[in-house]
C-alpha cells in the first residue's frame, strides 16, 4: 500500500526549502483522526463490531503515520483537532482507552522506524469532538480538565522557524460574549496580535473553517460535495451554539484583521479545499484538510507538508510553503480483494478436471503433416461388419465419390446389419431400447428425462466444488498466513 515512490515523490518537495537554503523546518499537519467509538456508528461497546471496526481503522492509520508521515523527516507536527468521536460523551475509563489507542496509533517507538536522536514534537489543537463548543464547556468543566492533562493548553503559540503559530479556540469565538470561555477566547486573540507581535509572521490555527459563501469552490482536489454553513443553538436559556460548519463572517473578518497572517490552517470539514480570503487589511489562502482517516466520509485521507523558514525572508511569500499529500484508497483496496477472490473462485470451478493438455494447444501452432494420406482415406468409407462369433469388423471399401458408385446391395447389407446390431443389442441389454423416428415421447418421459438432467446438473455442480475446495483452502491458507502475519507486523511495529 505504501510504496517509496511515494516517499520519493514527497521528498522532493522537502529539497528546494522555501528560502532556497537548507535551514527551513519540515512540518507534516493533520487533521481529523477522529478514532471510532460506539457513539460512531451506534454499535454496542463491547460489541465484535465495534472491535473490528477500530481496529482496522487504527490500523490503517498507523500504517499511514509511521510508514509514510515518519519516513518523511518532519522536525514538526501538528495536529488539528478531533482525536476523538465521542469526547464529550466518553466515560473516563472510556476516555484512557481511547486516549491509548490514540498514542499507538501516532506511536513513534524506534520498532520498525528509522532511529533519530530526538523525537518529534507534537503541537495540539482540540476539536468540538473533543470538547464541544463553549457551552459544554461551561457546563462540563472536567472535560477541559481531563484533554488539558492529556494535551496541554487549549489555547496556546507555538514558535516554528521564523513563524507564529496560533492555536484559537474556535468553538468558542462564536459563542455568547458573555460566557467565559468566549471572553477567555478572544482575550487569547487580542493578546497574541498586540505590538509586541504586530510584525510577526503568523499562521492561524483554527479546527473550524472561516465563513465562506454557500457553495464556495473549494478547488480540483475535492472529492465530496460542498458543505454549507449551519449553525445550531441550543434550546436552552443560555442559547449556546452546539454545532456549526463554518465561523461566522463577522468572526472571520475580526479574527483575520487582528492577526493578519500569512496563512490559514483548518479541519472539521473531513474534504480537502483552498479558499482565499479577502477583508480591508489582508488576504490570505486558507487550506482546509482532509482527515486522517478512511472512516470519515473522506475516501481519499490527506496530510499537508510545510516549509517554514527559520529565518525571515525579505517577503512574507517566501515565508513557507505547503503541499497536500494523500494516502491510499483504502476502500478500493477492499474492493479489489473481493474481485480477485471471485475471479479465483472462478477459474477454480471451471478449471478442466484433468487439466489443460499444453501438447495439444501446442500443436495448433505446429506445421499441418499428411495431407496427402488424409486426402486419399477421404475416397473411401469403412463398413461395420460382425461374423458368427459376434465380432466386428471394418470394412474398407470405395466412397461413393470421386470415380466410384454405391451400389443399392450394399445399402440393403448396410441395413440388414444395422438391425442386426439393433436386435443383438436389445437382447444383450433389456434395458436399452431403440425409438424410431415415428414414436412420439409421452409426459411421463420427458419429465423423467428433465429430473434427471436436473440431478445430472446438480451432481456436476457439487463435483466441481469439491475438486475446488482442496486448491481454495490452499491459496486461502497462504494469502491470509500472509496477511495476517504483515498486519500483525505493522500493529506491533516488531
Amino acid at each position: 500500500m505504501y510504496q517509496k515512490p511515494i516517499f520519493v515523490e514527497f521528498r522532493t518537495f522537502w529539497d528546494p526549502k522555501a528560502d532556497g537554503t537548507s535551514e527551513a523546518v519540515r512540518v507534516v499537519v493533520i487533521a481529523d483522526p477522529q478514532l471510532t467509538d460506539r457513539t460512531t456508528h451506534g454499535m454496542q461497546p463491547d460489541s465484535f463490531a465495534l472491535k473490528a471496526t477500530q481496529f482496522y481503522s487504527d490500523i490503517y492509520m498507523r500504517r499511514a503515520f509511521r510508514t509514510t508521515v515518519m519516513n518523511l523527516q518532519p522536525d514538526e507536527i501538528i495536529f488539528l483537532g478531533d482525536y476523538f468521536d465521542g469526547g464529550p460523551s466518553l466515560s473516563a475509563t472510556e476516555f484512557n482507552a481511547s486516549l491509548d489507542r490514540f498514542w499507538h496509533i501516532f506511536d513513534q517507538s524506534k520498532r520498525g522506524l528509522r532511529s533519530r536522536s530526538v523525537r518529534v514534537p507534537y503541537h495540539f489543537l482540540f476539536g468540538n469532538h473533543d470538547l464541544g463548543y463553549a457551552g459544554v464547556q461551561s457546563e462540563r468543566p472536567e472535560l477541559l480538565e481531563r484533554y488539558e492533562r492529556a494535551f496541554g493548553p487549549i489555547e496556546h503559540m507555538d514558535k516554528i522557524g521564523a513563524v507564529n503559530f496560533v492555536f484559537a479556540d474556535a468553538q468558542s469565538l462564536d459563542g455568547n460574549l458573555d460566557d467565559k470561555h468566549s471572553k477567555r477566547a478572544w482575550s487569547f486573540v487580542e493578546n497574541v496580535s498586540t505590538e509586541a507581535h504586530k510584525q510577526d509572521s503568523k499562521v492561524l490555527l483554527s479546527h473550524i473553517p472561516l465563513y465562506r459563501p454557500d457553495d464556495t469552490h473549494c478547488g480540483a482536489l475535492r472529492s465530496s460535495e460542498i458543505i454549507n454553513q449551519r449553525i445550531t443553538w441550543s434550546r436552552s436559556a443560555f442559547n449556546r451554539i452546539i454545532y456549526q460548519n463554518y465561523l461566522s463572517e463577522e468572526t472571520t473578518v475580526r479574527l483575520l484583521d487582528l492577526l493578519r497572517p500569512v496563512l490559514v490552517l483548518s479541519g472539521h470539514d473531513h474534504d480537502q479545499c483552498s479558499i482565499k480570503h479577502r477583508t480591508s487589511s489582508v488576504s490570505v489562502v486558507e487550506h482546509t484538510i482532509g482527515s486522517f482517516s478512511w472512516q470519515n466520509g473522506n475516501l481519499y485521507p490527506s496530510f499537508l507538508l510545510l516549509s517554514v523558514n527559520s529565518k525571515l525572508p525579505s517577503t512574507e511569500e517566501g515565508i513557507l510553503s505547503s503541499r497536500l499529500c494523500f494516502l491510499p484508497y483504502q476502500t478500493f483496496i477492499y474492493i479489489w480483494y473481493a474481485v480477485l477472490f471471485i475471479i479465483s473462485l472462478v477459474t477454480l470451478l471451471a478449471w478442466p478436471p484433468h487439466g489443460i493438455d499444453l501438447s495439444r494447444l501446442l500443436s495448433v501452432f505446429k506445421p499441418q503433416g499428411g495431407a496427402k494420406a488424409k486426402d486419399e482415406d477421404a475416397l473411401y468409407d469403412y463398413e461395420m461388419v460382425w461374423d458368427a462369433e459376434g465380432s466386428m469388423h471394418l470394412i474398407h471399401k470405395p466412397s461413393g465419390h470421386g470415380g466410384f458408385k454405391s451400389t443399392n446391395q450394399s445399402a440393403a447389407r448396410s441395413t440388414a446389419l444395422a438391425q442386426s446390431v439393433t436386435k443383438r443389442t436389445s437382447a444383450s441389454d433389456p434395458s436399452s431400447t431403440v425409438t424410431s423416428p415415428n414414436e412420439q415421447t409421452t409426459p411421463e418421459s420427458s419429465t423423467s428425462l428433465v429430473g434427471r438432467s436436473s440431478r445430472s446438473t446438480v451432481t456436476f455442480i457439487v463435483r466441481r466444488l469439491r475438486q475446488a475446495m482442496g486448491p481454495l483452502v490452499a491459496l486461502a491458507t497462504l494469502n491470509v498466513g500472509l496477511y495476517v502475519m504483515m498486519m500483525m507486523n505493522d500493529w506491533t511495529g516488531l
